[in-house]
């Protein structure tokens, strides 16, 4: 009887300050304590857009990758050898359908018309597990 109240002191203990850990850093700021700013969370959007136009001044884009994290081992050094287009790899962080669509859109509206796109989906990406505003 002894084991187990120790044992269930452990778990109960542990199970708190995981409760708590997950309530300060709420990484997806769902909660309503927010006590790490939103500027400490990873947004690759706007440095991706960035070297995006970098990219583009020094000759026309032929090939664009599309996608979540998952998508950014996709070389597009690789692509182009396979190909021989010029490919940038547009993969960002957490991507849903909606946020590849915006990038894409983006895109041509900045005056690039690529002629190949790679679209890697996963299951994230398909379900829409996060809204496009709350990134």
């Amino acid at each position: 009887m002894h084991y187990l109240k120790f044992f269930l002191l452990r778990v109960g203990m542990f199970a708190f300050i995981y409760a708590l850990a997950a309530l300060v850093i709420d990484p997806r700021r769902e909660g309503s304590l927010h006590l790490i700013p939103a500027s400490s969370l990873v947004d690759d959007r706007s440095s991706k857009t960035n070297l995006f136009e970098k990219f583009k001044s020094d000759a026309p884009v032929d090939g664009l990758v599309l996608g979540s994290s998952r998508t950014l081992n996709i070389s597009p050094r690789v692509l182009g050898q396979l190909t021989g287009l010029r490919y940038f790899n547009f993969a960002v962080s957490a991507a849903s359908i909606s946020d590849i669509a915006k990038i894409y859109e983006d895109v041509l509206r900045n005056g690039s018309h690529p002629k190949s796109i790679v679209l890697g989906l996963d299951a994230n990406a398909l379900l829409g597990r996060r809204k496009v505003e709350e990134r």
